[in-house]
């Protein structure tokens, strides 16, 4: 007897059907589709055929809601939701600061349409970090990167556009980003960037990527560049509670032996300068490797970086001193 997706009660034969979280706005909050055959509890015959009937047409507005959703077609409460609070917010930007800070807690708490407080969280001061806590569906977390640019790559743009302003090499400006890329794989959001991750990653690079201490050195300057970029530009919260990028202890270096058939072209520091050159081209050539297994490589980044590897090489060769 197949009764799949009929339910009987009071003896007739109702159509039942769940309805997926992601489209239960559009059934205005419903958890399932449920709607009586008309059938009796002897004529299961006309029951399946009504089921079917209705079974075709939802399961078509199923497809038709995920291709909307997919091409933007359609927002969620969320979507709009997180237009709406970014609008709003990037307002109060160009207004006053302490406008700014308002609009922003009133656009944290409406995370609270996503997720319900755990009893342990309501004492919680940090309305962020106990939503997040809170959060087992991920939406909470999704809203509050959306409307916060918690993503540490939000303004690599405008950072640089403003290297670009202060006139500083090509060449140097792709190396910076190169880096910024490589942390924000490591670690993607804004939020929790403190003193003891940022030496996990110092570790990371010296342990598992064999970088020399110059080489990381130059990491952490690059990233502390960008820190204060955005505390002072874009006066995000967490950038202006201090610099965890700055005064990180780096392992001791330890010399390389001397290069004796370059002495008449370099001064004392030639096995520094190749050893610096060597770890800088070997970083990006892991990095070019990295972004080449992606699914959708992102080609203009890549020739950049070969661009730089190339450079790279031909210092190492003595092409330019």
């Amino acid at each position: 007897m197949d009764t799949k997706y009929l339910k009987l009660k009071d003896k007739t034969w109702l159509f039942r059907i769940k309805i997926p979280k992601e489209f239960q706005f559009y059934f205005e909050g419903k958890r399932e589709f449920l709607k009586s055959t008309g059938a009796s509890e002897l004529d299961l015959a006309k029951a399946q055929i009504k089921r079917n009937a209705w079974l075709g047409a939802i399961k078509l507005k199923f497809n038709e809601l995920k291709k909307e959703m997919e091409t933007g077609a359609i927002k969620t409460p969320q979507e709009k939701l997180i237009i709406e609070n970014k609008l709003k917010i990037e307002k109060a930007r160009q207004e006053t600061p302490d406008l700014l800070s308002e609009v922003q807690h009133q656009a944290v708490e409406d995370a609270l349409q996503f997720v319900d407080l755990n009893k342990s969280q309501k004492s919680n001061p940090d309305m962020v970090d106990a939503i997040l806590k809170s959060d087992t569906t991920g939406k909470a977390k999704n809203y509050i990167e959306a409307i916060s640019n918690e993503k540490f790559n939000s303004f690599f743009n405008e950072f640089e556009n403003e290297m670009k302003r202060d006139r500083q090499k090509a060449k140097g400006i792709d190396q910076k980003m190169a880096k910024l890329k490589d942390f924000s794989k490591y670690h993607s959001t804004i939020k929790g960037i403190d003193r003891p991750k940022v030496i996990n990653y110092k570790n990371y690079l010296f342990d598992k990527r064999n970088l020399s201490s110059k080489t990381i050195s130059g990491y952490l300057q690059s990233l502390g560049q960008y820190w204060d970029f955005l505390a002072d530009a874009k006066g995000i919260k967490d950038a202006q509670l201090g610099n965890p990028f700055r005064n990180i202890k780096l392992p001791q270096h330890i010399k390389a032996e001397r290069l004796t058939w370059r002495t008449e072209y370099f001064e004392d520091s030639v096995d520094d300068v190749k050893e610096l050159l060597e770890s800088e081209r070997k970083g990006i050539a892991e990095l070019i490797e990295d972004l080449g297994k992606e699914e959708v490589p992102d080609v203009a980044e890549i020739q950049k970086l070969v661009t730089v590897a190339g450079y790279l090489e031909d210092r190492l060769a003595g092409k330019y001193t």
